[in-house]
């Protein structure tokens, strides 16, 4: 049985010592953007489905996925649904749209987005609506030692997110950058021609970016052209090895300790990039002819924060097949766990975590102004 206590804490020794000596980058899912109102894949599936069919059946839904069709294949069945809907062929524009508006659709600031008056209310909204938000907005931040300014994380090497939505960059935003001179913390990284910027964190969007306001049509500041959603999308993403997202990726974990929030782990691409990355340093290792107890340690290097199953036989399963990958688990008994171990990462370098992510009393978060 696993020895949960001691596990986690080899965990956080581990993040430790990355963010101190080489800094470490964030890895988020659909876990991070659940509380605000955003849907995870299987139920933003679902929600498509009842605008691609014209008389929808929910049964049809159920069926499909309790007979084991992949959620890729389903969302290739809802694109060709909507393409061939009516004598007119709709474009791959009219789907991603229906995708926006189905990410969307329980969303308070869609579509308008977020005006200059009600960044403070958003903030304060997200802060306490969503703690797992609000904690990786904070771990992205620090406090100017010469003007008590907020500025970019230093020890943030950059943010990779499987997700399409904007929240993170919205709240750092409207917390962060509320008084003049609004200079960003995060640089929004949505296709190849988007580069970073050595003043901001780049924020990787592996499966494309759409933003929930009146810029959304502006293909120059979001990227629904570049969703990854169906099975043809991941197939054209995953097998093209010089992809911005790949590479980039691959980049990142050789270079620094990955910190995985808000994700199931269980995405076959991810998984054979992680097993890429620790295969490429397994052999430099072997070659250098380091002993293989030390290279075992040396490989397993990333930290995933996972819920914790109430069967301990399932978390050692799940254990077992991370450690093959280089990935250690966290293992949370409850998602309002996450910022307490992002607040031991980021205070092991002496800064205060109070100073970005606010008060501790549930409903009272630090306001910038007013």
């Amino acid at each position: 049985m696993i020895d949960i206590e001691r596990n986690n804490s080899e965990s956080i020794r581990l993040l430790k010592n990355a963010y101190r000596r080489r800094g470490v980058f964030l890895v988020l899912g659909a876990g991070v953007s659940f509380a605000s109102g955003l849907p995870a894949w299987q139920e933003l599936l679902h929600r498509l489905f009842s605008s691609c069919y014209p008389d929808p059946d929910p049964a049809l839904f159920v069926k499909l996925t309790q007979a084991g069709m992949p959620l890729t294949v389903l969302a290739s069945l809802l694109e060709e649904t909507a393409r061939n809907r009516g004598a007119v062929q709709a474009p791959r524009e009219t789907f991603t749209e229906l995708v926006r508006q189905s990410l969307y659709r329980d969303f308070e600031w869609f579509p308008d987005g977020v005006s200059r008056e009600r960044e403070a209310e958003f903030a304060n909204t997200t802060d306490i609506q969503n703690t797992t938000l609000r904690a990786v907005s904070a771990f992205c931040v620090s406090r100017s030692h010469d003007n008590g300014a907020f500025v970019p994380n230093p020890q943030v090497k950059g943010v990779v997110t499987f997700n399409l939505d904007a929240l993170l960059q919205n709240h750092s935003l409207a917390k962060y950058c509320a008084e003049p001179p609004r200079k960003r913390i995060l640089r929004t990284v949505e296709r190849p021609s988007a580069g970073s910027r050595s003043d901001k964190i780049s924020v990787y969007h592996v499966h494309g970016y759409m933003r929930f306001d009146r810029q959304a049509a502006d293909l120059r500041k979001n990227a629904p052209d570049q969703m990854v959603l169906t099975e043809q999308d991941y197939f054209d993403a995953f097998n093209d090895p010089t992809r911005l997202f790949n590479y980039t990726f691959l980049h990142l974990l050789r270079e620094h300790s990955a910190v995985f929030v808000g994700l199931s782990m269980q995405d076959e691409n991810l998984r054979r990039l992680l097993h890429y990355s620790k295969m490429e340093r397994r052999r430099a290792l072997v070659a250098e002819g380091m002993a293989a107890s030390r290279i075992r340690r040396r490989v397993v290097r990333h930290v995933a924060l996972m819920l914790r199953s109430p069967d301990p036989d399932i978390t050692r399963a799940y254990e077992l097949t991370f450690t093959p990958l280089g990935v250690r688990v966290l293992w949370l008994r409850s998602h309002d766990e996450i910022p307490d171990y992002l607040e031991a990462v980021y205070s092991a370098s002496g800064e205060a975590w109070s100073d970005v992510y606010g008060s501790r009393r549930e409903g009272d978060g630090w306001r910038r102004s007013g």
